[in-house]
């Protein structure tokens, strides 16, 4: 799959004749003057690695965001509780818990509320024993 479909990590547009030697593979873009190509970074290809346990990404972000399980470095606070987060996702997320107008998942069986419905499902796993068929 080529990453220019959902978001292109670094289009190139060259002029043809110097795509000899570029290294990854290249596909042809609808939107390049003529002559010339744009080129997508195969999804497949990870060339940024961790230097701690090599792990790879495709794209720089995800090495900086996963660099921070080795640092520890959560940089996203919350402003009510105080919590960090290394990734801003997980803040926005933890937000929600202070909303009094949230919605809330409620079980069937005991009426007990969570916050979240993956946080109900592992209750009924647990405390009903039902799983979700």
């Amino acid at each position: 799959m080529w990453e220019g479909v959902t978001g292109v990590k670094e289009p190139q547009t060259v002029l043809s004749g110097q795509m000899e030697g570029g290294g990854g593979s290249e596909v042809s873009g609808g939107t390049a003057a003529e002559g010339e190509v744009t080129r997508y970074r195969c999804v497949d290809e990870k060339p940024y690695k961790c230097s701690e346990c090599n792990k790879a990404f495709s794209q720089k972000r995800g090495l900086d965001e996963h660099m921070r399980t080795h640092t520890g470095e959560k940089p996203f606070q919350c402003d009510v509780c105080d919590l960090s987060f290394s990734l801003k996702k997980m803040l926005s997320r933890h937000k929600l818990t202070h909303n009094p107008n949230r919605p809330m998942a409620e079980c069937q069986q005991c009426h007990k509320k969570f916050t979240r419905n993956d946080y109900l499902k592992v209750h009924m796993e647990n405390v009903h024993g039902e799983t979700e068929s």
